[in-house]
């Protein structure tokens, strides 16, 4: 669950507030949020949260005197007072127990190892919808004790409180989604563009290298909005996103080409031989084998299909060429 974070500090400098628009003086509490590239600024009386949740003290990083802190205090308490902490500990309500103590079916200790090579969140999200037994299953111990050991190996769990569907969530949404690392307050780092945590060692992969959407149209020479990628906001207010985003879009836009085209050319008269090329083209290599692939067939036909399943561009060829053979 994505949490309200800021910085609360006195204003050593002039800064515009961004509701008001008027100058945040010197020595008066602002309000300081770090976007992609740059901070927003806003009065403490200006400041509306943009999700509707509890506050807590733990998420904000605040330098305060105790004067002021104690302003701060008043305005956290009047935007608390109309929602539950975030992390309150659940109670369950008195007839769960007897519902989970139902007679368990002879197969649930196979379904409870078959439901351990699940990721966790789709047997949350969707398994526990399936019957009564599966969400029985959902809110087993071990079950949960060992996603808990599987996908945060160096997790700290507390064995005696247990409710390890609980620790699960909130070592979820501590680590980082890549590296599965737990993060300390003063680390936490929750990307902007991706709405997860994230640490720094990871920010530095290739992967996550950041690319502008005018040179991933340079590079792939791929209109994005075929891609459906989702921006975010860089430097000098440029759409820009992660390599890997650009990727797995990639695999997905070219996978859905290459089926409709063979389920095109399955319906014509095309050699055989023709239809085996399209169906051997590995669509997760098309950039690095590009000029070998097509340097290899001496076929313009092969060149045609093989550019339609990488970028789209020669569609209307290729549907002209199609019904020209039918």
């Amino acid at each position: 669950m994505k949490r309200t974070s800021f910085q609360a500090e006195i204003s050593k400098r002039d800064t515009k507030c961004n509701t008001c628009k008027e100058s945040i003086d010197r020595g008066v509490i602002r309000i300081k949020i770090h976007l992609m590239d740059h901070y927003d600024y806003y009065h403490l009386k200006c400041y509306t949260p943009k999700i509707k949740q509890y506050i807590s003290k733990k998420d904000l990083g605040i330098t305060l005197d105790p004067e002021n802190a104690k302003i701060l205090d008043e305005w956290l308490d009047n935007w608390n007072k109309d929602y539950a902490p975030l992390d309150k500990a659940f109670h369950e309500p008195p007839t769960f127990s007897k519902l989970v103590e139902s007679t368990p079916s002879k197969y649930r200790r196979a379904w409870l190892e078959i439901f351990k090579f699940l990721d966790a969140v789709e047997l949350f999200k969707i398994y526990s919808h399936v019957n009564k037994e599966f969400y029985h299953i959902s809110w087993d111990e071990e079950l949960w004790h060992f996603y808990c050991v599987r996908d945060y190996t160096n997790a700290a769990l507390d064995d005696e409180k247990k409710n390890y569907r609980t620790q699960y969530i909130i070592l979820r949404m501590e680590s980082c989604f890549w590296c599965h690392a737990h993060q300390s307050q003063e680390k936490f780092n929750r990307c902007p563009l991706i709405g997860k945590p994230i640490c720094e060692k990871c920010k530095k992969l290739k992967r996550f290298e950041q690319m502008y959407k005018s040179e991933v149209e340079a590079v792939y020479g791929i209109n994005t909005n075929l891609l459906q990628l989702k921006f975010g906001i860089g430097t000098w207010n440029r759409k820009i996103v992660y390599r890997y985003m650009v990727d797995e879009a990639l695999v997905i836009f070219r996978k859905r080409n290459k089926e409709f085209l063979l389920e095109e050319m399955k319906k014509t008269n095309l050699d055989p031989a023709l239809i085996d090329f399209v169906e051997n083209i590995d669509i997760t290599t098309m950039d690095k084998s590009w000029s070998e692939t097509l340097e290899s067939s001496e076929d313009p036909v092969h060149e045609l299909f093989y550019n339609y399943i990488r970028d789209k561009k020669s569609e209307k060829r290729v549907l002209n060429k199609l019904k020209s053979i039918k």
